[in-house]
């Protein structure tokens, strides 16, 4: 990946193919090391909207 000084996810195309490729490897359990790819802020994005869709896991 090619190193700027801009955000990148606003200003370049983006790779829906790749991105369903990591959520799917996400969502089977694989936990990415912080990395220029973006999995790990797509495995909190991805978290953070599954909690806005069901709400909190409590224990009874």
């Amino acid at each position: 990946m090619e190193s700027s000084l801009v955000d990148p996810d606003d200003r370049r195309p983006v790779d829906f193919a790749v991105r369903r490729d990591l959520l799917a490897r996400l969502d089977g359990g694989w936990r990415p090391d912080v990395a220029a790819d973006g999995a790990a802020r797509l495995l909190v994005v991805s978290r953070a909207r599954w909690l806005a869709r069901h709400g909190p896991v409590t224990s009874r």
